[in-house]
């Protein structure tokens, strides 16, 4: 897993507790500027988290050989092994 996938949630629920803070004490704009990057460290970690299933869980041609007889797999059903 990597760095950024680690500290975007950390990230994330930081920047959420200071729109929180701002919005309780009467700074609306303040508390709007914290939002922005709640939601892009939201986006972030998702995209993290579907890249490292990605490349995680994807079989290969040359890593089983059922690929070869036909698809059995079904990697190829998915277009992950052209």
């Amino acid at each position: 897993m990597s760095r950024t996938a680690l500290l975007a949630p950390v990230l994330r629920a930081l920047a959420a507790a200071a729109a929180a803070v701002s919005l309780a004490r009467g700074r609306v704009w303040m508390g709007a500027l914290w939002l922005l990057p709640t939601g892009l460290t939201s986006s972030l970690a998702l995209y993290q988290a579907r890249r490292g299933r990605r490349a995680g869980g994807a079989p290969t041609v040359a890593g089983t050989a059922a690929c070869a007889t036909g698809g059995a797999c079904g990697g190829c059903a998915r277009k992950v092994c052209s």
